[in-house]
């Protein structure tokens, strides 16, 4: 299998980020705040009502925390993005274009069509994601998951091409930049309440990804199937019978799982034209 055709076409990057994504991150900024509000509010009052409801009056203390965590936010914020790169840094090995430069090259083009620096780039056994961007002081790295990674890796470049190129997205969406995470500090650790921003921040990163490897289908596919089973998957056969969830219940069932669904990030990309192949 040759190496994957790779973008070479121009975009208006804007339209790559999600257009309600902008819109819900506000909403969620706000609700961030909200919280810690609530928490200050709570901690410092600590009205007569609660005594009246236990289950209420419980979680006090939590919320006494949560005010705590308020104060020292941006400190944390700070000594855990040290942290998580200390950790790559230190037990992952770093790719360049001496080593593995089949997968080296696919981030340097991915960089070049936007002109900008090319991260660090690690393989390492602990990340969940097939790849995450993270940024720290200015320097931006990406930690690739060594699930999908063979000696042979030609044949799986659309796939680590893709995941990739979402990874460049999120760094240029703001996605992983210090001051997101610490105005959404609170709210991402919610389960359900932070999906539908998650989700759109994931059709944001998608697009990148398509973009820039516009053969890459198999990105996403890999999801299900895994490294030894996707090279046997008839992509043209998985397109012509996409999984449809229709309905107002699939819908809301939809929004209580942390990432949209395969089927619906695939078919968002086709519909925008993004995604090329269909063999």
């Amino acid at each position: 299998m040759d190496v994957p055709k790779l973008a070479d076409q121009s975009i208006d990057e804007r339209t790559l980020r999600h257009s309600g994504e902008r819109v819900v991150f506000f909403v969620f900024v706000v609700l961030n705040f909200a919280i810690l509000a609530g928490a200050v509010w709570v901690m410092r009052m600590h009205p007569p009502w609660l005594g009246r409801h236990p289950f209420v009056d419980k979680q006090v203390a939590t919320l006494r925390a949560l005010a705590i965590a308020g104060a020292v936010a941006a400190p944390w914020t700070v000594l855990m993005r040290n942290m998580r790169w200390a950790a790559a840094y230190s037990n992952s090995i770093p790719l360049s274009e001496r080593q593995v430069p089949v997968i080296y090259d696919l981030l340097v083009h991915h960089c070049a069509v936007f002109g900008m620096p090319i991260p660090e780039l690690y393989v390492a056994d602990k990340e969940t994601h097939i790849a995450r961007g993270y940024s720290i002081w200015g320097r931006s790295y990406i930690v690739l998951n060594n699930k999908l990674l063979q000696p042979d890796m030609k044949p799986l470049a659309d796939v680590i091409g893709f995941h990739l190129g979402r990874e460049v997205g999120r760094l240029r969406l703001g996605h992983a930049t210090w001051w997101n995470e610490l105005l959404l500090s609170y709210v991402v650790r919610i389960p359900v309440i932070r999906n539908p921003l998650m989700h759109l921040r994931t059709f944001s990163a998608d697009r990148y990804g398509a973009f820039l490897q516009p053969d890459g289908v198999r990105g996403l596919l890999a999801h299900p199937t895994g490294r030894v089973l996707l090279p046997g998957v008839d992509v043209a056969e998985y397109l012509a019978h996409v999984p449809a969830v229709k309905g107002f219940v699939a819908s809301i069932a939809i929004l209580g799982q942390d990432q949209p669904p395969i089927a619906h990030r695939i078919k968002a990309l086709y519909d925008l034209g993004l995604f090329t192949n269909k063999n």
